[in-house]
């Protein structure tokens, strides 16, 4: 079933005990608790109120990540290998339970705090400085103080900055708006801009400030008093401090990220202790007692019972099986090997608990058409080992670690499928060693007929696979279906038969072994399965006392059943089924692509060789054609594993899974110990 059987579950308790209780299964990780008794019991309790040391809680956590979050910057960088055994680190039970007493989160936050916003000061005053900079240096040249440029009795002194393209106009409208002016260049084309310096008489101020609103001149205000040059130099200076100054902070922010592996397992703390307090407020409460509501494994039965008794004489356990109409999480349980395949079962939707889980039925398919859409056996090998390294190095475990098992068993059948098509780097089979041909099959860029007709056969072969899975399981959950299951039977039969007459005869004009034997079979299935409808149809045809009334209702019957199921029913199912198997020439399309894009790269880089090898030298030509291969397979196999990946599993929750599977479970996810940091051990001390 793959799918581990769970039973309904009620714990009754003192609440004196709640805490230990809650502790015990949160170690256990074998209860998935719900929240909806209150509902059940139809009351409310008067004794349901919000714990207070959950918003602590959030409270000191948003703190541990400020923290987190501020330090990770300044810690110290650590070698490849040694960043590899960071990410395995395990604590005790004991070590994260006490974490908080060991490092003094308020103190440490308050000390990053103080420290980021004197940063953030800091670079607000940089950049203040450096947007004066950038506007006072283009009047260096100018060796008057700004006290001596100023306003007199008569004369106004501006100085200002206007769009370099627009200056010959502008000075054409100075010189038409009033003899009484001067006009003096500072800097030109800074950026686009030229700077000057302009004295006018009071008489004509109208008419020359007229002029420098049409023309967009900006005059610019400084509250300095020294010349532009001593004013950068202050500048300048004050920018050295503050640098000086943040260097000061950096260092001591590389100080305190000593503390990051504490604060670390502090947060993992927190993260364990919110997510108890959480559970504990799905429990139904009185003033003497709490009932826990939830579903644990049937075989975690006695376990359940062993946890509650070490910790309390004094509770109750109700078990139940599963109603059939209540909505049960579901936790997938399958062998070694085909577990990895769950992740691309959760991608799509867990099974609901009353049917079977899909994965161990696909699982293999996947694998093959994923290895299927890179056939090519050097991008294999560097796959498998590639992933074998990582998951080596790095231990991943949950959702990753099942992630790279798929990547890694679709390396290894690469290899076979790249061997077997002769595909090694996007190298041209003709100039391939001997021994690697010899162990090639075909050369799906000469024969691709050939590739196609394997890939619809693949095709063929999965969808009447969905047929007889979904037989079984009507089978197995609804024998009051046979009629259902019986004819999924005999739809598998009949596409297998037709399948070789249309692929073989039609595509590649080569009748199959067997054919008159093939034919008889899809004449028999088809008609077994139009009889079948017939009869179904007339068993649901409504019945009357009236004679006339029964003719008319026999003969429109028999029309819908003629047409309904054999004109429109068979029709559409057989146009379904073949679009559905058309989708699978997808795998030789992206094999192709794959080979396609290797021969590309290897082309590229010969022509490089050559060209730069003649014209630059020949180390110079094999570095850039090294450059070329390298990077252009790194790309293609990056981009081709992601192609791999995504159409391999479209496959599956397109055309595959509609022929069986309905999906909509909920997830298991029992109150468990989970921490993003840490792995946990030793739970008894």
């Amino acid at each position: 079933m793959a799918i581990s059987p769970l039973k309904r579950v009620y714990i009754t308790a003192l609440s004196s005990d709640r805490g230990k209780i809650f502790e015990a299964l949160q170690k256990a990780g074998i209860i998935h608790i719900e929240d909806n008794l209150a509902e059940e019991i139809q009351s409310v309790s008067p004794f349901q109120k919000k714990d207070d040391s959950i918003q602590k809680l959030e409270y000191e956590l948003t703190r541990a990540e400020h923290i987190l979050e501020y330090l990770l910057p300044y810690e110290k960088k650590k070698k490849f290998f040694e960043s590899f055994d960071e990410s395995i680190r395990t604590v005790t039970y004991k070590e994260l339970t006490e974490a908080l007493k060991k490092a003094d989160l308020d103190k440490l936050y308050d000390e990053c705090y103080a420290l980021g916003q004197k940063l953030k000061e800091y670079a607000a005053e940089e950049n203040e400085i450096k947007s004066e900079l950038t506007r006072i240096e283009p009047y260096l040249n100018l060796p008057v103080p700004m006290e001596k440029i100023r306003d007199t009795a008569d004369i106004y002194t501006r100085i200002g900055v206007i769009e370099a393209a627009g200056v010959n106009d502008f000075v054409v409208a100075l010189n038409d708006a009033s003899i009484y002016h001067e006009l003096f260049k500072i800097e030109e084309n800074i950026l686009k801009y030229d700077y000057f310096v302009v004295f006018y008489h009071k008489s004509v101020k109208d008419d020359i400030e007229k002029v420098f609103s049409t023309y967009g001149f900006h005059p610019e205000e400084f509250s300095f008093k020294t010349t532009f040059g001593e004013k950068i130099e202050q500048l300048k200076a004050k920018l050295q401090e503050i640098i000086s100054d943040r260097k000061e902070i950096e260092k001591q922010s590389s100080s305190l990220s000593a503390w990051l592996d504490r604060v670390r397992i502090c947060y993992d703390y927190l993260i364990m202790e919110l997510e108890r307090k959480r559970a504990e407020e799905l429990i139904y409460k009185t003033s003497e007692t709490f009932i826990i509501k939830g579903w644990i494994r049937k075989a975690d039965s006695k376990t359940l019972n062993e946890i509650l008794s070490k910790v309390t004489a004094y509770y109750d356990v109700l078990e139940q099986d599963p109603g059939p109409d209540e909505d049960v999480p579901v936790e997938l349980s399958n062998s070694t090997f085909t577990a990895p395949g769950e992740f691309i079962t959760t991608l799509y939707s867990y099974p609901n608990y009353r049917e079977y889980d899909p994965t161990p039925f696909f699982y293999i398919f996947y694998v093959l058409f994923f290895a299927i859409c890179l056939t090519d056996a050097g991008y294999g090998i560097i796959i498998a080992i590639s992933i074998f390294t990582a998951m080596k190095l790095m231990k991943p475990k949950g959702d990753a670690a099942k992630l790279l098992t798929v990547l890694f068993y679709g390396g290894l059948l690469t290899i076979l499928t790249g061997a077997l098509t002769m595909g090694w780097f996007g190298i041209p089979v003709d100039s391939l060693p001997a021994f690697l041909k010899n162990l090639g099959w075909f050369d799906p860029m000469k024969d691709s007929l050939l590739f196609l007709s394997i890939a619809l056969y693949l095709g063929v072969g999965q969808l009447v696979w969905g047929y007889l899975v979904g037989a079984w399981f009507i089978i197995k959950r609804r024998k009051q279906d046979m009629p259902e299951a019986v004819e999924r039977i005999l739809t598998a039969v009949f596409f297998t038969c037709l399948a070789p007459l249309a692929i073989s005869g039609g595509l590649i004009g080569k009748p199959p072994a067997g054919e008159h034997i093939l034919q008889m079979l899809v004449v028999v299935s088809i008609t077994l399965i139009f009889l079948k409808k017939i009869v179904q149809t007339f068993l649901t045809m409504p019945h009357s006392s009236d004679k006339k009334q029964k003719v008319f209702i026999f003969l429109t019957t028999l029309l819908n059943a003629i047409i309904g199921n054999l004109v429109l029913g068979i029709a559409k199912m057989v146009i379904d089924f073949s679009a559905n198997v058309l989708s699978y020439s997808r795998l030789m399309a992206l094999g192709l692509c794959t080979g396609g894009i290797g021969l590309s790269v290897n082309l590229l880089a010969g022509v490089a060789r050559d060209l730069l090898g003649n014209a630059l030298g020949q180390f110079v030509g094999l570095f850039f054609a090294a450059l070329i291969l390298v990077g252009g397979h790194l790309f293609n196999i990056a981009i081709s594993t992601l192609g791999a990946f995504v159409h391999s599993a479209r496959l599956q929750y397109v055309e595959f899974f509609p022929y069986f599977f309905e999906g909509g479970g909920k997830p298991f996810t029992p109150l468990a110990i989970k921490t993003k940091y840490n792995y946990v051990t030793d739970f008894e001390n």
